[in-house]
């Protein structure tokens, strides 16, 4: 049976039942071919409706998914999504990286925020301009570290003159000259000489390093960021790795923690088997920063790992860290069964670094009893390109001994950088 005008068929309905609009050979029950306006609303069985107002569901007795196309919103409801994994843990679980641009997606309290960084904006303290500031010396004349609320309506100042967290309020989120004093916790009782200060990203646990007893003190907050409403639960004693400790940041997910120290100038880094969990921390490695502070206070990391800033009172900088990757184990090259730490098997090592530099390439071993033992080649000019040191130094490089050094003429020296013949030894022992 076919409908139409003028010999152009519009509708046909085959002996089978299945209608076709806009062809003569529907292969379903209802087969359209060409645009279409629906009015109205469609509902197709349970599972899907439309609606004339813009609403496109699935499941219409639940509304489990439901576009809404008016307010340009998007719900979906009662189900986890997956976005490269088709079997969803979470209310979003993505696999792989994902971007944003100029957007901040805050947490319901329980897990991690995250901010983005829009275009044209970067993590370059290069790029820094001062911008304004906030008097504190009302509440403490001796502050020590700040810590802001993932959204910048909360600051909270640790101060050390009167041991105690001071909590304002910013009606303009992240603008430090409209904040206002709210409520003071005096932590005497646990620390007198607080330096440090961190929140777990849901506001229910503050965090505060202490330098009178060398130990990180756990707080548990009955109501989020209500510092009022915060009780001692835990502490961790930090003493055998720092005994002067300045600064403490915990990795977004709560796995790690670091501390900078002033004592042995270096920062520790802690591993936690139970996520923000103190008491499960134990120690992993650490990194001395003598050469660039040797009086470093605080310690920060961008978001994702790949920097990480360092403050210290000894010169007054802000120094910028790049992080590159770390592997816990044996790394095997040449090899599957490595037997140290790094293992070459089947050929050699080659180091190449930049000609304008005055060292273009080393190798450098810290430890921190036995000192620095450094190997380097100078490549800056063609008078010392080629010539090749070994050194050895205590950690904060107040005693060097040139223990090797073969200039680009082939003379070696030992104990002295400048031999005078093919064999040149100085302080014969």
């Amino acid at each position: 049976l076919q409908f139409g005008t003028n010999d152009n068929t519009q509708m046909t309905i085959l002996g089978n039942g299945d209608v076709g609009i806009g062809t003569v050979s529907p292969q379903n029950k209802l087969n359209v071919v060409g645009d279409g306006n629906f009015t109205g609303n469609l509902t197709i069985g349970d599972d899907i409706f439309m609606s004339e107002d813009g609403i496109i569901g699935i499941s219409a007795s639940t509304e489990r998914i439901v576009f809404d196309g008016t307010g340009g919103d998007i719900s979906l409801l009662g189900a986890n999504v997956g976005i490269g994994t088709i079997i969803p843990s979470f209310i979003l679980d993505v696999f792989g990286s994902m971007r944003t641009t100029d957007t901040y997606v805050f947490s319901d309290g329980s897990t991690q925020a995250i901010a983005s960084t829009p275009p044209g904006f970067s993590w370059k303290i290069g790029s820094a301009l001062f911008s304004k500031s906030f008097d504190v010396n009302s509440e403490d004349g001796l502050p020590q570290d700040v810590f802001f609320r993932p959204d910048g309506k909360k600051m909270y100042v640790l101060g050390s003159q009167a041991d105690e967290v001071n909590e304002y309020d910013l009606s303009i989120p992240w603008n430090v000259s409209n904040s206002s004093f709210l409520q003071v916790l005096d932590i005497t009782t646990e620390e007198i000489a607080p330096g440090g200060i961190y929140f777990r990203p849901d506001g229910k646990k503050m965090y505060v390093l202490g330098g009178e007893h060398d130990e990180i003190n756990e707080y548990n907050l009955s109501t989020n960021w209500d510092i009022s409403t915060a009780l001692p639960h835990q502490v961790f004693d930090i003493t055998t790795e720092e005994t002067a400790p300045q600064g403490i940041f915990f990795k977004p997910d709560g796995t790690k923690f670091y501390v900078i120290g002033g004592q042995n100038t270096e920062i520790n880094e802690y591993d936690l088997s139970s996520p923000w969990n103190i008491v499960s921390a134990s120690f992993n490695q650490l990194i001395n920063i003598v050469d660039q502070d040797a009086l470093p206070t605080g310690i920060f990391f961008r978001p994702n790992g790949e920097k990480m800033y360092i403050t210290g009172t000894l010169n007054d900088d802000v120094y910028e860290y790049d992080l590159g990757f770390i592997i816990l184990g044996k790394v095997g090259i040449g090899t599957n069964n490595p037997r140290q730490l790094l293992d070459l098997s089947g050929g050699g090592l080659k180091i190449t670094g930049t000609n304008d530099a005055p060292t273009s390439a080393n190798a450098t071993y810290i430890d921190q009893f036995l000192g620095i033992f450094r190997l380097f080649s100078h490549g800056k000019d063609i008078s010392t390109k080629g010539e090749f040191q070994f050194i050895i130094s205590n950690i904060d490089r107040s005693e060097v001994i040139e223990a090797l050094f073969i200039q680009n003429d082939g003379n070696i020296g030992f104990g002295t950088t400048s031999p005078d013949g093919k064999l040149s030894i100085q302080n014969v022992g």
